[in-house]
């Protein structure tokens, strides 16, 4: 345990520095309502991420058995697929009038941006508390250094090609999202063999199980 929180603590402070680095870069290559646009892209996509998945995916490290773990699994990625759908639908049509009801104006030209965004969030959020079931402390690592260093590449790379501020949201969205994929090709075979287990039943029966995450962490967040 102590192995692993040092492997975690490691990767997310190798990701801060990279970052941190970047910034007498980033500041000379984006102008200050750059950064603006992005504090509000940030805090509206933080905000709903974690709904699109009512918050199921904090219970994957407590099943006992992994057949009702990737029951529970695929529940979350239904919901975050379903979702994340109808939100780029309501933002498709009416992202203007409700950007500005949320006094996120500046987020409009962006609008098809955070649908991706949030995506991309929630699926990292999901698989990083699979790895966290799986005990894969050094793979969370690895993606948190990646993500950052993917992150601050496409920052850079797009605002010199003079790409502001999409630049920085897109490489936010690498930020927040870049270590999906690590996570998707580690636990591959994991997928597969809990397939098998997986059906409408069993989910129905985990969303029953862990209902108070919706219940209680949904309107908490």
């Amino acid at each position: 345990l102590v192995r692993g929180m040092l492997t975690l603590a490691l990767g997310a402070g190798a990701g801060r520095v990279i970052s941190i680095a970047t910034i007498p870069l980033l500041t000379r290559i984006y102008a200050p309502e750059d950064f603006g646009v992005l504090s509000v892209f940030i805090a509206f996509v933080l905000l709903l991420a974690p709904l699109v998945t009512l918050r199921y995916p904090l219970a994957l490290p407590l099943p006992r058995h992994d057949g009702i773990a990737i029951n529970l699994l695929v529940l979350s990625a239904a919901l975050l697929l379903a979702l994340t759908a109808f939100l780029t639908l309501v933002l498709a049509a009416w992202a203007e009038p409700l950007l500005t009801l949320v006094s996120m104006q500046v987020l409009i030209p962006w609008w098809w941006l955070i649908p991706l965004a949030v995506l991309g969030t929630a699926a990292y959020e999901t698989l990083t508390m699979w790895a966290t079931r799986q005990r894969a402390y050094r793979i969370m690592a690895h993606t948190q250094v990646a993500q950052s260093l993917g992150g601050a590449l496409v920052k850079l790379g797009l605002g010199v090609a003079g790409m502001q501020p999409v630049g920085l949201l897109l490489g936010q969205i690498v930020t927040q999202a870049g270590g999906a994929g690590q996570f998707l090709r580690s636990f591959a075979a994991d997928f597969r063999a809990g397939w098998a287990e997986v059906s409408p039943r069993l989910m129905w029966l985990v969303a029953l199980r862990y209902r108070g995450f919706p219940i209680w962490r949904v309107p908490s967040q």
